[in-house]
């Protein structure tokens, strides 16, 4: 459905003795090309001996010691170069609340470096960028320079509470009580609300909202998630 010709690369064929061509490496993607009327494609290729070798080579070209898996934070910086309006929205959200994106692999150095390059970009592509600028501003304004805030799930929850809640949340009520807790304590007291990292995103909003409705009462409490 969504065909990009310059992204489908070269086709890997074993030519055997008997001369017949058979693919070893792009099968699905020959398979798409015919359903679509493709008759020529660019291939490399190899004399084969037969099922064996081309086995060989296929695994050789999928292993994870010869093919690497492109970290989300490669996968951005390639966005951004293309010119993808959600990606340059994400570094414009970031950059305007004074943080700035991870810009390798490897841990965050902490702050101002927000992990979570991948999370963030589809956050803002569902919320938009100025829910997600708003929740960013206010976990900054709550903890400043705190490393802890750098790492998920701290800023997701944040942005979830947003989603969810933004328009019922107290912001000055929300600095001056949440403020007094660092944030480490919210990432040791979460529990998960299920298996994964949106889990552990829900875990961490519901910390903060325990935390927000110790002295709040009635419709002034936020729910909590999950």
């Amino acid at each position: 459905k969504d065909f990009q010709p310059q992204a489908a690369g070269v086709l890997t064929v074993g030519k055997r003795q008997d001369s017949s061509l058979w693919i070893i490496d792009g099968l699905q993607r020959c398979t798409a090309m015919k359903k679509l009327g493709i008759e020529k494609w660019r291939a490399l290729v190899l004399k084969s001996s037969g099922p064996a070798y081309e086995a060989q080579v296929f695994q050789m070209l999928n292993s994870s010691k010869t093919r690497k898996t492109l970290d989300s934070v490669e996968l951005f910086k390639a966005a951004l170069t293309a010119g993808d309006p959600v990606a340059v929205e994400t570094r414009e959200v970031v950059e305007g609340v004074g943080l700035r994106l991870k810009k390798s692999r490897g841990g965050s150095r902490g702050w101002p470096e927000l992990q979570g390059v991948g999370s963030l970009y589809h956050r803002v592509g569902r919320y938009g960028g100025e829910l997600v600028g708003k929740a960013l501003a206010l976990m900054e304004k709550t903890w400043p320079a705190q490393d802890d805030c750098m790492r998920d799930p701290i800023p997701l929850a944040m942005i979830q509470l947003f989603a969810t809640q933004g328009d019922y949340l107290d912001e000055q009520y929300f600095t001056d009580t949440l403020g007094r807790f660092p944030p480490r304590k919210i990432l040791l007291d979460s529990a998960p609300v299920s298996g994964g990292g949106q889990g552990r995103v829900l875990g961490a909003a519901n910390s903060i909202v325990t935390l927000y409705n110790k002295k709040r009462r009635g419709s002034d409490k936020l729910a909590y998630l999950g």
